[in-house]
Formats: structure tokens, sequence, C-alpha cells
């Protein structure tokens, strides 16, 4: 708030999150910010580079770096020093910049210094897109002309040809019509061909005959078990015709028990409400009687008595 009073160049403040900060117009903002923080490099807004500058003297701070390349005639912020390899005597300090510095090497006091830009790649490396996997598999997708095992050795092979069952069938049908059905494809399957050629006998209609009687027996032997199922059905839907009015009726017992008890409740208060105010009248009329007497009592007292002359 003081730097916003006594900075002409401010035009406000500014919050983002629990930083603050002074708003202030794009051709003020390097006036405004040599006064907030002095000492310090300013670099305006745009796409910045990262440079690698050096070697520095060791023990060298980001001031004196930052005051060495601005009298070289390259605006930039130190960032971080960073380490370098035993072969190097000396500091490397990262620094950020918006434009280019005037050459790659520049001439300070204690000597030259390299600048090298970070992140850069090379002009003739073709742009290849990233593959975002882990290690094994970009290792694997990135090679050239590979075949595709799945499509050699199928994984699910082996289970598609241990597994022989047939379509579930998803209609149930009548289990005495399946029967008849079975019986008679049975009867049909152990039956010769037309096209068979058989020797001639005298025991043909004999066998015939038999046939047929089998096949009648079998009808009514399957009518039999017919009637028997439809039989324990009519069964059945007695017995749970029974249960369910048992349990109607214990439903209406238990809700006459219900309704008896929720009287015998109403009433029990009913005696218990008029007891009370009974109790309640007599106390109040003994208390009033009460109160009346000592009332009198005081009257009594205070009463002028009559002189004697």
């Amino acid at each position: 708030m003081m730097q916003r009073q006594s900075i002409p160049a401010v035009c406000g403040l500014a919050r983002m999150g629990s930083k603050l900060g002074l708003r202030c117009q794009i051709s003020n903002a390097a006036e405004v910010y040599a006064k907030v923080k002095p000492g310090q490099t300013y670099l305006p807004s745009g796409n910045k580079h990262s440079y690698l500058v050096g070697p520095f003297p060791f023990g060298t701070l980001k001031s004196s770096v930052a005051h060495a390349l601005a009298q070289s005639g390259w605006v930039a912020r130190p960032v971080q020093p960073v380490g370098t390899h035993d072969h190097l005597q000396g500091l490397m300090y990262r620094v950020h910049a918006v434009s280019p510095p005037p050459s790659k090497v520049l001439h300070i006091t204690h000597g030259d210094v390299v600048v090298t830009q970070e992140g850069l790649p090379p002009d003739n490396m073709p742009l290849v897109p990233k593959v975002l996997a882990s290690p094994a598999t970009v290792a694997m997708v990135t090679k050239e002309h590979e075949v595709d095992h799945l499509q050699i050795h199928d994984p699910w092979a082996p289970a598609l040809k241990a597994n022989k069952a047939g379509p579930v069938p998803i209609q149930i049908g009548n289990p005495i019509e399946d029967m008849e059905q079975r019986v008679v494809a049975a009867v049909l399957a152990q039956m010769p061909t037309k096209g068979m050629e058989v020797d001639q006998d005298d025991g043909q209609p004999d066998r015939v005959s038999q046939l047929e009687q089998q096949m009648k027996e079998l009808h009514s032997h399957t009518q039999n078990l017919g009637h028997t199922v439809q039989q324990h059905h009519v069964e059945h839907s007695q017995q749970l015709q029974e249960v369910h009015t048992q349990l109607q009726q214990q439903h209406s017992q238990f809700d006459a028990a219900i309704q008896a008890q929720a009287c015998q409740i109403q009433g029990f208060h009913d005696t218990f409400q008029e007891q009370f105010r009974q109790q309640v009248v007599h106390q109040q009329s003994m208390l009033d009687g009460m109160f009346q007497k000592q009332m009198n009592q005081f009257e009594s007292l205070l009463t002028k008595r009559a002189r004697q002359e």
C-alpha cells in the first residue's frame, strides 16, 4: 500500500492467490521494477530462453553476473549456478533472457565467457512425435519392420479350442413336450431307414406290433407323468393359498391386539390425567383456604382497636 501511494507510475494493486503485486502500464514496467526490486534485472514479457554462461570465478554472486552481462550489452537475469566437470575451473551460471546475446563469446573483466543456449535441438534432426509410455513399451513400438507377435501367437487360441460347448438355449419349453420329443427322437434313431436293404422274414409284423405296443405304453406313461406333475402343481398351489390365509389371519389378530393395547394405553392416559387434575384442584383449594385464613389473621391483627376512655 505504501508503494502504491509513493510510486507515481503504479495505477493499482493486484493479487493472485496469496501473492500481492503492483499494477502499472507496460511502458512503465521497467521503471516500477527498478524501484521495487533495485539491483535486479528486469526482463520484458515474452518467450524467455535459457542459456549457460561461464566460466566465472568461484564465489561469483548473481548480482555480479547480472552487472557484468549488462556491461557487455546483454540484458539477462541469472537464475542459479550450475556445477561443472573437473576439467573446467569455475562456475557456470544459468541465465534467462528474451533476446539472444550479441555474440557467443563475451569479453568481461576477468576474461572471456562462453554463452550456450539450452534446450535447442540441432537443425538437422527430424521432428519425431514423443511417445508417453514406459521405456520397454517405447523400445518395442519404435522398432522398424517389427512383426506383431499377437497376430502370430494368439493368447486366446487355446481357450477357443478348448471351449466346445454349444449355444445355451434361452427359452425353456414345456418339460412334458420336451420329454416326448426326446423319446420320439430316440425311437426314430433306432428305427431302420427307408433305403436300408433288409432280409424279408415272417417275424416283421410281430416286431412292428411290439414296437407299437411299446409306443402306446410309453405314451400312457408320459400322460401319467403329466397328470402327476399337474397334481403336484395343484397341491403346491393349495399349500401356498393356505399359508397366505394363515398369514392374513395372523396379521388381523396382530392388528386387533395392537388396537386393544392402544385402547388400554389411551384409557390409562385419560385416567391419569383425570387423577392429576383432581389432585391439582384439591391442592389449589387447600392453598386458597390457607391463604384466606392467613389474610383473615392479618386483618384481625391490623384492625384498629377501640380506645377505652
